[in-house]
């Protein structure tokens, strides 16, 4: 693992919250015209990388991988097998010639995960709803530049 100083372009920030032992997928758009430059996801202040994609597609580094979709423009890291550990901020970056294009990522690993609905539900005169994802399915779920609503069942 490499540490990384860069300058920073932020992008709008993304909060994900993955169960415990699972997986997390964070999908990092880019801008038009870094299709092919180096992409990367680090961690913390320090900006440790965690794994970077220099020319191809796809790298994986222990248990991060990260996938380039140059049409999409827009890459995929996915931690596995997550602990405690693991909550904590990390950044989605472009290695340009200017300064980096980081999109910063908060990740919270909890026990359950809850993510908001639409629901018709009142309380306090705002609409509250929430559905229950299971583990084995939030891999299934796709976070981009949003905030769920989320709340924990039972601690």
């Amino acid at each position: 693992m490499n540490t990384t100083a860069v300058a920073l372009t932020a992008l709008t920030g993304v909060r994900v919250k993955a169960p415990l032992g699972g997986n997390a997928s964070v999908h990092c758009p880019y801008q038009r015209g870094s299709e092919l430059y180096p992409k990367y996801f680090s961690k913390g202040r320090e900006k440790v990388e965690m794994v970077k994609a220099k020319s191809t597609t796809w790298s994986m580094e222990g248990r991060f991988s990260l996938e380039d979709d140059r049409e999409k423009r827009e890459f995929t890291v996915t931690i596995r097998n997550l602990s405690v550990d693991d909550t904590g901020v990390y950044w989605c970056g472009v290695d340009d010639w200017g300064p980096d294009t980081l999109t910063e990522v908060l990740l919270d690993v909890v026990a359950h995960v809850l993510f908001s609905t639409e629901s018709s539900n009142t309380q306090n005169g705002e609409e509250q709803g929430y559905v229950t994802v299971p583990p084995t399915d939030v891999s299934k779920c796709t976070v981009k530049y949003i905030t769920f609503i989320v709340g924990l069942e039972g601690i």
